[in-house]
């Protein structure tokens, strides 16, 4: 049995600015048994409805990142890790946040229910950080 814990992390230096401004979702994968962090042997994720996956046959992963819908409430993907296909919905809401004028705006997410198709993700667990 495999857990889900998600670590959802938006915190932003004062004064610096990031070349980049998104925020993403960081799950890491977690063993029911020892509770120990896991190691996906290979990893596929793929948004729905987006073409490209995030991650294709990656090898000995621990942790992803998913990046959430800026302009929706659900965020859906499908994951293959170790041959066994699971669909994560995240539902969540967006808030706009003013870096400064330079940098532009960050768009962070506080995430409200994960729903899993449980057949290689039997829990998870929300971590705001």
């Amino acid at each position: 049995f495999i857990g889900l814990a998600l670590f959802f992390n938006s915190c932003v230096e004062e004064g610096s600015c990031r070349a980049e401004n998104e925020v993403y979702l960081r799950v890491g994968f977690y063993t029911d048994l020892t509770l120990g962090q896991l190691s996906a042997d290979s990893i596929w994720v793929k948004g729905i409805g987006v073409d490209q996956y995030l991650y294709a046959n990656t090898k000995k992963v621990k942790q992803i990142l998913l990046p959430l819908k800026k302009n929706g409430i659900q965020s859906d993907f499908i994951i293959r890790m170790n041959n066994q296909i699971d669909t994560l919905k995240i539902s969540h809401t967006n808030q706009e946040y003013l870096i400064d004028y330079n940098c532009g705006c960050i768009i962070t997410h506080q995430i409200d229910t994960i729903l899993s198709s449980h057949h290689g993700i039997r829990k998870s667990k929300i971590e705001n950080q």
